[in-house]
């Protein structure tokens, strides 16, 4: 089978996996809608906060650099675990240990234990065998939509059941638990492969190498991405913070679940024809004319009926999130295009590029938010929008040189 067929069937099976995955979604979102309410998800979403950031501030990349390596996974596989453990550790101890001080920030002490709860999934994920890179690296997407949608269907049954009996935030720590306990054991199950710790200099050296971008770019995309929540939450509370987050979740859907599945098989396609000019660009404008267009086609529909998709996913206590919608449509169309290139820099060994891009982003928001804050949480998602906006032509740019220099 060429990369072509390839492509086709694995976009089919990537498709196959976020639609079935939304679905699952969507029906523990409307469900959890209507048990828990929008301070719920603002308090678990102020919590999660803290998790997001740890989780960037010390990514090595090691997925990233398992893809694009030309290394069977095999002779990474040690290192890798290893470094995944580490991290994770990490990640865990200062989460735990940003539980007052974020609590604080927010004035909410029932952040505390929801913070503390969140503390355990980088610990329990760093034991997930990396062997799982081996589905997307080997094209198997059939095996990696099959593993992930298992997974999704755990997350989704153990928030519900939760918050039945909890009836508060907790619930979405309690799933995330469960399910990263979960990916760890099936892991196992997947591969004969296990790993063992190794320090070995030569292929820490060689993961760490490619995925010290990796870490930059995530730090800003994360601060690009999560910055305008801190200031909604700081400045109007933690059940506008609910309804903001509502909002921007739903505006960047249709982008969101169709670039998921074209960059989770061009990227490990691409990597492969890097060296094959003609069928490594025909495969980047298939991808990019597929998330575009689905982009544009979600932007129009969010922006024309926005409290019809309101009152059908959430319910009639979450119409605050109407005009958040509409102005975050505009977003979604936006980073329709952005996420459609990304996947050609780290395809092709530039992932400086996406770091430079998401720096563009966070300076752009951070002016934007001084700016825009003072007409209300309305002002926030213009910011979020204007910064999206930024940096297209930058990765454009970008885009021309790489064409030009015959890569």
């Amino acid at each position: 089978m060429g990369y072509k067929e390839i492509a086709v069937t694995g976009f089919g099976w990537m498709t196959f996996l976020r639609i079935a995955g939304r679905g699952i979604t969507i029906v523990k979102t409307v469900i959890l809608a209507r048990i828990l309410t929008p301070l719920d998800f603002g308090q678990f979403g102020a919590a999660a906060l803290g998790l997001s950031l740890f989780e960037v501030l010390t990514e090595t990349g090691v997925n990233q650099a398992l893809i694009y390596s030309d290394k069977k996974v095999e002779k990474l596989v040690n290192p890798a675990w290893t470094v995944a453990i580490v991290r994770g550790m990490i990640i865990s101890i200062l989460i735990a240990l940003s539980a007052r001080p974020v609590s604080m920030f927010f004035s909410d002490n029932n952040l505390i234990k929801l913070i503390l709860l969140l503390a355990l999934v980088p610990l329990i994920k760093g034991f997930i065998n990396p062997m799982t890179v081996e589905f997307v690296k080997e094209l198997q997407f059939e095996k990696e939509a099959i593993f992930r949608l298992s997974l999704l269907i755990i997350d989704g049954l153990t928030a519900l059941i939760s918050a039945v009996f909890l009836k508060s935030a907790t619930a979405f720590a309690m799933a995330m638990i469960v399910a990263g306990a979960a990916e760890v054991i099936l892991s196992f199950i997947y591969f004969k492969v296990r790993p063992r710790l190794s320090f070995s200099r030569k292929y820490l050296a060689e993961i760490m190498n490619y995925g010290k971008w990796v870490t930059l770019s995530g730090i800003g995309y994360w601060f690009s991405s999560e910055l305008d929540d801190f200031v909604a939450g700081k400045a109007f509370g933690m059940k506008t913070l609910g309804i903001y987050q509502a909002a921007y979740k739903i505006s960047t859907l249709p982008v969101t679940e169709i670039s998921g599945s074209v960059n989770q098989v061009s990227f490990p396609v691409m990597s492969k024809l890097k060296d094959e000019k003609q069928k490594f660009w025909k495969i980047f404008t298939g991808s990019i004319g597929v998330i575009g267009g689905i982009g544009v086609i979600g932007g129009v529909i969010l922006w024309m009926w926005p409290r019809e998709v309101v009152l059908i996913l959430l319910g009639n206590k979450w119409l605050e999130a109407v005009p958040l919608i509409r102005i975050l449509a505009v977003f979604g169309v936006i980073r329709s295009v952005e996420s459609g290139i990304q996947p050609v820099f780290l395809a092709t060994g530039r992932p400086k590029v996406a770091t430079m891009g998401n720096l563009i982003k966070v300076v752009t928001l951070i002016l934007g938010l001084l700016f825009l804050t003072k007409f209300g949480i309305n002002g926030i998602a213009w910011a979020a929008v204007v910064s999206g906006a930024a940096v297209v032509p930058y990765y454009l740019w970008e885009l021309g040189r790489l064409g030009r220099s015959g890569a």
